[in-house]
């Protein structure tokens, strides 16, 4: 009777895998292949496809967010990402992780081109890293400097209160931007 019981957990098991991978969209089949190929490409055009038709698929959502990034289409990224965590919690470590690591690479690359005298530069990387992460508000407040240091005043306000509105406490914007 024991060896009977393996036998049928084992085809259940099997059975589940294979019903598992049977509800899997075609499209993010070939999407992932072409993942492992590092054609990104083709795989947002598959995933879109995916999307298209079963928006609440959180792993085609997840993925097509991945591309995206991959790309630089950062708040298509976003959007993506925001529809995987809505339709399950299931990549949202990996999302996070998506997430944090564009926002640093911007974030770092306008530190490095203000360091260099390139404000411009500056500005371009931290209004991106803004996009990634609109939640952190050194995004706004680096703005704002860049936009200073530009004589571009009204954008320098618009970024301090932006900054304010993420980190309304924040006692160097406060008194940066002259209200404290």
């Amino acid at each position: 009777m024991k060896k009977h019981n393996s036998f049928f957990v084992a085809l259940v098991f099997l059975l589940g895998l294979g019903v598992m991978w049977a509800c899997q969209p075609k499209e993010v089949t070939s999407a992932k292949v072409y993942i492992q190929q590092n054609d990104w490409d083709k795989a947002i055009e598959q995933l879109e496809a995916a999307v298209a038709t079963t928006p609440e698929n959180a792993e085609a959502q997840y993925l097509l967010g991945q591309g995206y990034g991959k790309k630089g289409r950062f708040a298509d990224m976003n959007r993506a990402f925001d529809a995987s965590l809505a339709a399950a919690p299931t990549f949202e470590a990996q999302i996070k992780f998506e997430r944090e690591k564009y926002w640093v690479e911007y974030f770092n690359k306008g530190v490095n081109a203000f360091n260099e005298e390139n404000i411009q530069a500056a500005i371009e990387a931290f209004e991106t890293a803004s996009i990634v992460n609109p939640d952190k508000p050194e995004n706004y407040r680096n703005l704002a400097v860049g936009y200073l240091r530009t004589d571009d005043f009204a954008k320098a306000e618009e970024n301090y209160m932006k900054a304010l509105e993420v980190e309304p406490d924040h006692v160097e914007t406060l008194v940066n931007f002259g209200i404290a």
